[in-house]
């Protein structure tokens, strides 16, 4: 995530090769098509299962042609869900908020009131957008 916040979209194809993208270009992909609640094309109904899953499987190209054992990890959110069901009545954004994978140890707490993630490896992590 590191380099491919510091080496641009151009140079980082030229030295790596046509599946790089830099992050600024996932950032922009993600809110392009899932940042607003009127049309989150990402998150709600059965885009979760197309379009999340391709913009994941660009990011892990993207990684790979940097590093080509690098991968995106695994999340199975049905361990989250049922704990959120199991200890706040449903699934809400309790499962973003309480989850191991989303503290100090994995990829960081965010701030509602900063949008910014707080703590952890990628805490304070600058994008150019």
């Amino acid at each position: 995530f590191l380099l491919m916040s510091k080496v641009s979209g151009e140079d980082g194809r030229e030295k790596y090769g046509a599946h790089y993208h830099d992050m600024d270009y996932f950032v922009s992909m993600h809110l392009n098509t899932a940042g607003a609640r009127s049309h989150d094309h990402i998150h709600d109904g059965l885009g979760v299962i197309t379009q999340h899953v391709a913009l994941t499987q660009s990011l892990e190209c993207a990684m790979q042609a940097v590093h080509p054992s690098i991968t995106v990890p695994y999340w199975d959110y049905t361990i989250d869900s049922y704990e959120s069901k199991l200890y706040h009545g449903g699934v809400d954004g309790s499962m973003f908020r309480d989850s191991e994978l989303w503290g100090p140890k994995w990829f960081g707490n965010t701030s509602t009131d900063k949008h910014h993630i707080t703590d952890g490896r990628w805490a304070y992590q600058k994008i150019s957008m």
